[in-house]
């Protein structure tokens, strides 16, 4: 659905049922309930205000004599008004929200707080990597803001406390994959309130922050910030980067699962010889605008070892790599790759370049010649964590891409999230992409990916990232 600017309904475009859409050129918030009215209209303003901001929320539309309950999805393209996504759950507001006695609906929040273990303030490369984190988690929360004590508060509606320790655990998880040992500076609370009554406390429970695979409680050394805090260039330039693999398989009717593709993930070799994600790191390089340097490694380094390895790169359909939007906007960066290509002697089909839904392109004109010129060669292009917000669907507007790699996020509880991924499915279908689940990492979320019709999955169900020599060779042995 396309909204302008002034709230006027001017395009509808039908993926599934019809619930509750007003008609052409009527006030989109005609259609809402009278009580949801002061929420969609905040958001609505916010969202005009900026292009690429996003936005998601349930509402109550009428539909056939009686107000449904609908999960909503929308990004705001400035003064041109916003596009939105409107689904349909299948449920009457009956079935949608416990009632108090008198028939009012009970609706709680949960808060969940991210701040310093110790009293002092965040260290900026901190703040702007946690602020990062919380703007790619627009399908979980609903808003987040800067607190008081210096830390974050991340809202999320009509939700009880044990639902937002779930959010909270995978909040850390995440915080603690992206930023590793510095993720131990952090602490989290999860805080239900009631916003009908002064947003008194319910109840409360408090997590420690630690990151991924780590037990020690031991605060960080300086050292380590700062050198998050350099970015990738200093490893770009002691040789410490390198590249570690993940396999995609082909997901259908039958339980055989070929591995039929890989993705290239950039990995740092620390100071004491141990393999990191690249995390702080990655996002304070990006911050600086020194992507295009760490690109031009990987599309070389990726080259040379699918060159190393022609038995086993037979066997695949595509590699992915990932690139940055400034990237895409370098006058030279497509000789670069084509260089690469003559010097390897690679073939072009077999590459497959993920554009982070995240990233800024500050060229769309530029970005399109560029894809258009190596598809032309074989290349294929996917837009990287689809559907997690922050103008993913104004890049698969804009962009001839062949893939849509679906957020992960939404894989965690597939059955919550069915009806968005079935409409998400949906649309690479009608538009004839192909859809590929990350981070899949149950057998129940590979049941579901059959029966929504997803075409390809990576995850840890498949497989872990590996060093790209054992996954090669292991490839090349294989009947």
């Amino acid at each position: 659905m396309l909204v302008s600017d002034t709230g006027r309904v001017d395009g509808i475009d039908v993926m599934g049922a019809v619930v509750g859409v007003p008609q052409l050129g009527a006030p989109l918030i005609t259609g809402y309930h009278p009580d949801d009215i002061d929420t969609i209209s905040a958001h609505l303003g916010r969202l005009t205000a900026r292009d690429g901001s996003v936005a998601h929320w349930d509402a109550r539309v009428f539909h056939r004599d009686d107000w449904l309950w609908v999960y909503e999805y929308a990004i705001g393209r400035g003064f041109g008004g916003i596009d939105l996504i409107r689904v349909f759950p299948g449920r009457p507001t009956t079935q949608c929200r416990a009632a108090e006695p008198g028939g009012n609906p009970i609706v709680t929040q949960v808060v969940i707080g991210v701040r310093s273990k110790v009293d002092e303030p965040l260290h900026p490369s901190l703040t702007r990597a946690i602020e990062t984190i919380l703007d790619r988690w627009t399908t979980v929360i609903d808003d987040w803001v800067t607190a008081p004590d210096g830390g974050y508060r991340a809202v999320m509606r009509n939700c009880g406390l044990a639902q937002g320790e779930v959010v909270a655990g995978e909040l850390r998880a995440a915080l603690g994959r992206s930023l590793g040992a510095a993720a131990e500076r952090l602490s989290l609370t999860v805080t239900e309130a009631d916003p009908g009554h002064n947003g008194a406390v319910l109840a409360e429970a408090g997590l420690p922050m630690q990151p991924a695979g780590r037990t020690t409680s031991q605060s960080v050394n300086p050292g380590v910030l700062h050198e998050y805090s350099a970015g990738l260039l200093p490893a770009l330039n002691e040789q410490r980067l390198l590249l570690h693999i993940q396999p995609i398989t082909r997901i259908g009717a039958n339980m055989e699962e070929p591995v039929v593709a890989a993705e290239f993930l950039l990995r740092v070799r620390n100071g004491d010889g141990l393999v990191e994600r690249p995390g702080l790191r990655l996002l304070e390089t990006e911050r600086t605008g020194a992507m295009h340097r760490v690109d031009r490694w990987v599309v070389s380094r990726a080259c040379a070892l699918l060159a190393e390895w022609p038995e086993a790169l037979s066997r695949l359909d595509f590699v992915t790599v990932n690139l940055s939007g400034p990237s895409l906007g370098q006058p030279d960066f497509l000789a670069h790759v084509l260089r690469q290509f003559r010097a390897t002697g690679l073939s072009p089909e077999k590459l497959c370049f993920e554009i982070t839904e995240t990233a800024a392109i500050p060229d769309i004109r530029q970005a399109c010649m560029l894809i258009e010129a190596l598809q032309r060669r074989g290349c294929r292009f996917a837009i990287d964590d689809f559907g997690a917000g922050l103008a993913s669907f104004h890049l698969l507007r804009s962009l001839p891409v062949d893939l849509l790699k679906l957020d992960g996020r939404l894989f965690r509880e597939p059955l919550r999230q069915l009806g968005l991924l079935r409409q998400l499915q949906h649309l690479g279908e009608r538009l004839g992409k192909r859809t590929v689940a990350e981070h899949v990492e149950t057998e129940g979320v590979r049941n579901a990916l059959r029966e929504i019709g997803v075409d390809y999955a990576q995850g840890h169900l498949f497989g872990e990232p590996e060093a790209p020599e054992a996954f090669f060779g292991r490839l090349t042995l294989s009947n």
